[in-house]
């Protein structure tokens, strides 16, 4: 059995993001309000930040920046230096909860988060507001947004999977499913060089669909509610299920056509 090696308590929730480095920095938001900065080999607390509302998010690392991202309930993002003792670069208020964590784009350090108002936000990397995108319903969105080959694709609690243009949010398709997505959508590209995405719904349903045309290739239903993120692998498929399962499926090309995938369980 794993011990545990140190133990740190914020007295509520919390959620984490690990700082590659030498010591392995996490990054801790914590529901009581504040970020935590931990020593990872030894849990001690190397600094905290006041975000001044509650961190449901995973807050996101920007290396190439040294910047850290962190998105609170009282509807702020806030942007903050990256050293041993942190500060604002700026804020920016969408004036709605935040559950969903933002996206940074490695290219032009945009950053790319959703809120409770249905809407997509895209902020520059200095803190200004380039675009929004509303969804069709205007209904909350805590799935965080995935980057991938130009696009921002993400879940919506009205059902769609939005694909929209990484520059100016302009709407690519939308994909209606038969329930809410919570999770974060996944990219990945075949040995083909097709760009694919795996969604789950509220329902169970783990979907498989092409990135550029939003053609369903490939389906399967849980037998429980699916809320985390699924991941892909060296051709593998892992998902998380509220049945207290993780399941794991080998993807490969079907004979019919090669852009449709297909999942078989492993054992």
């Amino acid at each position: 059995d794993a011990l545990p090696i140190f133990e740190t308590d914020t007295q509520t929730v919390i959620n984490i993001e690990h700082i590659p480095s030498s010591a392995g920095i996490l990054i801790c938001g914590s529901h009581d309000g504040y970020v935590y900065a931990l020593n990872g080999l030894n849990g001690i607390e190397l600094w905290r930040w006041n975000c001044q509302g509650s961190v449901f998010a995973t807050p996101v690392v920007d290396l190439q920046r040294k910047s850290l991202f962190i998105a609170t309930t009282n509807g702020r993002v806030w942007c903050l230096t990256l050293c041993s003792s942190p500060s604002e670069q700026w804020h920016f208020d969408i004036g709605k909860p935040i559950f969903a964590s933002p996206a940074v784009s490695q290219e032009s350090g945009s950053i790319y988060v959703g809120g409770c108002d249905g809407v997509l936000y895209c902020v520059s990397s200095e803190g200004k507001l380039l675009w929004t995108f509303e969804t069709a319903q205007g209904q909350p969105i805590f799935s965080s947004p995935a980057i991938w080959s130009g696009t921002v694709v993400f879940g919506c609690h009205d059902g769609n999977v939005y694909c929209v243009d990484q520059t100016n949010g302009v709407q690519k398709w939308a994909r209606q499913l038969e329930s809410q997505v919570f999770a974060s959508p996944f990219c990945y590209r075949l040995a083909q060089g097709l760009d694919m995405i795996v969604v789950c719904t509220s329902r169970g349903s783990v979907v498989v669909l092409n990135l550029i045309s939003s053609e369903i290739v490939g389906s399967l239903t849980r037998p429980a509610d699916v809320f985390s993120s699924p991941v892909v692998m060296h051709n593998y498929l892992y998902v998380g299920c509220r049945d207290d399962h993780l399941y794991c499926y080998k993807l490969s090309p079907s004979s019919s056509t090669s852009t449709a995938t297909a999942a078989s369980e492993c054992g």
